[in-house]
């Protein structure tokens, strides 16, 4: 099985790839992009795209920038098979997080002009679940599967992702999603029914990427 066809939280993550920046300074690809680069160098590809109109020439090991003459060199570090690279989320620890309280929640919506006639998100407000909001309001009738509604959250983060110009990153977590797709077969969509396959790559992804956290 090609590396890139494996679930994400089975993957080794004993690598890093570097670039050198303009002051020599080896510089980390984060998180997704390194990922990206990792396949192609797994599946012996001669070039690869990252977001930013980059281009990574694995074979001269630099990155160029789309209609531009400027190269930057780049190297992968092979940690020992007993360590992992784990780059911390900055994003996630710094500064803190304020938490609505509920009674802030509700002073905050209690305005018609802003809640406006959505009776879903009254509702939501209301009960205060997303899993039996869900249900209720998108899936009553039509009883999707858990595979559905996997491959639904593939095509929205594709979509979401090129609106705000980070494609390669997108299509790259979309493709996680989708390697899992095939265990929610036939499984209709509930809090307790999704296959454990599906729930640490949701967990995998969502932890170690920007992309989900600032959307989600």
């Amino acid at each position: 099985m090609a590396q890139s066809c494996v679930p994400c939280y089975e993957r080794p993550r004993n690598f890093q790839w570097y670039w050198k920046s303009s002051d020599e300074k080896w510089e980390e690809y984060l998180h997704v992009e390194n990922e990206i680069i990792e396949d192609a160098h797994n599946e012996r590809q001669e070039y690869v795209d990252i977001d930013g109109g980059y281009k990574i020439d694995l074979k001269q090991q630099i990155q160029q920038k789309s209609n531009s003459h400027e190269r930057w060199p780049i190297k992968r570090y092979q940690f020992d098979k007993h360590l992992t690279n784990v780059q911390l989320r900055e994003d996630r620890f710094s500064p803190p997080i304020s938490i609505s309280t509920p009674a802030t929640v509700a002073t905050m919506c209690s305005d018609k002009e802003i809640l406006g006639a959505d009776d879903s998100l009254k509702y939501w407000l209301n009960e205060g679940s997303l899993d039996d909001i869900y249900q209720d309001l998108e899936n009553a009738d039509i009883k999707k599967t858990i595979s559905d509604l996997i491959q639904e959250a593939s095509d929205g983060i594709i979509e979401e992702g090129i609106s705000i110009g980070e494609a390669e990153k997108a299509r790259w977590l979309a493709r996680q999603l989708n390697n899992v797709k095939n265990y929610g077969e036939n499984i209709q969509f509930g809090p307790n029914n999704i296959p454990s396959e599906i729930g640490k790559t949701l967990i995998n992804l969502f932890t170690r990427e920007p992309f989900f956290y600032v959307h989600i």
